[in-house]
């Protein structure tokens, strides 16, 4: 089947575009962007058209749930590593170490909430939840 052929050559369009106009301004952080986008980019193209000679019904509300509630710790992550550059290294440490544990573990216990029925089903883990 082309489409895999088609799919390769849209995404490395989309790098070398945005890698061509976005590397002079950011460097390495707009390569490393491009590149996540092109494999964004592919792999929406790639769920839309198999969904379209192949149907395999994914959870796209759950899987869309845990991509936004990932992005949102980052994102808090981030606002408190910024928040917190103007201090000593060792302040930042006693905060930003912690803060990370906790995002971690509230994220588990997310996920933990989301898939408890599915969790209840496997021998080793139902047990203890």
């Amino acid at each position: 089947m082309r489409m895999g052929l088609y799919v390769t050559v849209f995404g490395s369009i989309v790098t070398l575009v945005g890698n061509y106009l976005f590397i002079p301004y950011w460097g390495i952080y707009a390569a490393a962007w491009t590149t996540l986008i092109c494999y964004a980019s592919m792999m929406v193209v790639t769920y839309f058209l198999g969904q379209k000679y192949y149907y395999i019904p994914y959870p796209v509300k759950k899987i869309g749930t845990y991509l936004l509630a990932m992005l949102l710790c980052f994102f808090m992550k981030m606002s408190i590593d910024a928040y917190s550059d103007s201090w000593t290294q060792g302040m930042q440490l006693l905060l930003r170490i912690p803060v990370a544990i906790i995002l971690m573990i509230l994220y588990v216990f997310f996920i933990v909430k989301m898939e408890r029925k599915e969790l209840k089903d496997i021998p080793l883990i139902g047990k203890y939840i």
